[in-house]
């Protein structure tokens, strides 16, 4: 599954500039997805890319990697459920990063609504 989420107020040129800030956002990031998910979730079955939003802004890339014989349909369902929990979760996350302030283009991180989606990817 393929979940896009973009980071309101997030300069991107920003955080791509500060590598220690970077991976500490994948992280809390992979973070707020897994525990939200929930069982049997793992953070190791989130790999997440960061890359370049609208005006500026950032947007999340999370590819999410059921464990084996888990339905991707039914998880994609359960995701959908729960995407108001995951976006105010993630942004949360992020906000108490202590270093978040220096990326931040005006208020606090936040995740937004429009944008929001999770597909599901072709089997390799």
């Amino acid at each position: 599954l393929l979940m896009t989420v973009p980071l309101l107020h997030v300069d991107y040129a920003l955080l791509q500039g500060d590598p220690e800030l970077e991976s500490n956002v994948v992280a809390k990031v992979r973070e707020g997805v897994a525990v939200t998910i929930g069982p049997p979730l793992l953070p190791v079955s989130v790999s997440v890319a960061l890359g370049p939003g609208n005006a500026g802004s950032a947007v999340v890339r999370a590819t999410i990697t059921p464990p084996r014989r888990y339905s991707v349909n039914l998880l994609r369902g359960h995701i959908m459920a729960v995407a108001g929990y995951i976006r105010s979760n993630v942004a949360d996350n992020l906000n108490d990063l202590a270093a978040i302030g220096r990326v931040l283009a005006g208020g606090r991180v936040e995740c937004s609504d429009a944008g929001f989606s999770v597909t599901l990817l072709e089997p390799v």
